[in-house]
């Protein structure tokens, strides 16, 4: 953006520095399940890594479990909806990043699954 200065952060929600386990439920003809792991998380968006590469716009369901010390009562499971919005890295080059747009979230109860 033109007199933007570098390093500036330029999002609107708050990002956390969690590494938490991650199975990406990719919707495609054939749905593929893919392990990860975050990096990052905001209300709006997650940063997840990954060795599959998978491209900007797939739409993903994927299952969070926030545990206790974040919450400050017990571990929470999350279910989100997104869609890759930005791909860093290659499988190439060892993991990749996607970021996600997170379009829908649940809290779930212990015995969901």
């Amino acid at each position: 953006m033109v007199g933007q200065e570098p390093g500036i952060e330029r999002r609107a929600m708050r990002r956390f520095p969690l590494q938490l386990p991650v199975s990406l439920q990719v919707s495609r003809e054939t749905p593929v399940t893919v392990p990860g792991e975050t990096r990052d998380i905001s209300a709006r968006g997650v940063l997840i890594f990954t060795d599959t590469e998978i491209g900007v716009g797939s739409r993903l369901d994927f299952d969070l479990i926030l545990p206790w010390e974040v919450t400050l009562t017990t571990n929470l499971r999350v279910r989100c909806t997104g869609k890759v919005v930005r791909v860093q890295g290659s499988a190439a080059l060892g993991k990749i990043g996607l970021g996600i747009a997170i379009d829908n979230y649940e809290f779930l109860s212990e015995g969901h699954s």
